[in-house]
């Protein structure tokens, strides 16, 4: 367990992970991730390791990627890349949200209860026989299921449906329930521009200058690795 107050802590592992908590901040430290319960923090140097809060797992896509986890209420996290990208998944596996260098997503945990159809939007692809589409807020591309998606084929489309767990290294299904047309303008950032998945709100909040710097004027301490 490490709690900071003023200054910042710096961590160094054993395993090549190198990560900064932020000021008035708390974490677990375990030997795959850390798992953050306030504040906030840094990762970079990552080797495997990843953060966790709320129950979800942000991971970096490379060694080379930097990537802000901070707290933003009690039950509510926002997630920055600010070099290379990240993935974030639900405690059940599913694949919420890839976050591109250079953006911010914010993430909210529902309440329990039964998951309603929520709104996907990006345009119908088809690869190896199946109907691909890669939804414009959360950067996921989904296998299209349910109804028939051949009409739309390279066309705009929102989908409304259900997003299905997949087996490790497969693309996750969009279950749809309807398709429509839509002109291909890309989602602006806000809260209001939000999808529901797996029990997890997921919204845009523009660019990285969303999620505080976990770097501050106080000096940080050291840890030894």
């Amino acid at each position: 367990m490490i709690e900071t107050a003023a200054a910042s802590s710096d961590l160094a592992l054993l395993n090549g992970a190198r990560l900064r908590l932020g000021t008035e901040s708390q974490a677990r430290i375990h030997a795959d991730r850390l798992v953050l319960d306030k504040g906030q923090t840094e990762i970079a140097a990552s080797s495997g390791y990843s953060i966790e809060a709320l129950g979800l797992r942000v991971a970096p896509d490379s060694p080379q990627s930097r990537v802000v986890v901070a707290y933003n209420g009690p039950a509510r996290i926002q997630v920055a890349a600010l070099l290379g990208s990240a993935r974030i998944s639900a405690a059940n596996g599913v694949l919420l949200a890839n976050v591109p260098a250079g953006t911010a997503l914010q993430l909210e945990p529902q309440a329990a209860g039964a998951t309603p159809p929520s709104k996907f939007e990006g345009r119908v692809e088809s690869k190896d026989g199946a109907f691909l589409l890669t939804d414009q807020l959360s950067h996921v591309t989904y296998t299209l299921a349910g109804t028939d998606p051949a009409p739309y084929l390279h066309k705009c489309v929102e989908v409304t449906g259900n997003v299905e767990a997949a087996a490790a290294g497969s693309t996750q299904v969009l279950r749809a329930i309807a398709i429509q047309e839509t002109s291909c303008a890309k989602r602006g950032a806000g809260y209001r521009n939000k999808l529901i998945i797996a029990g997890v709100a997921v919204a845009a909040v523009g660019a990285t200058a969303g999620v505080l710097s976990t770097r501050g004027a106080a000096k940080s301490t050291i840890s030894a690795p």
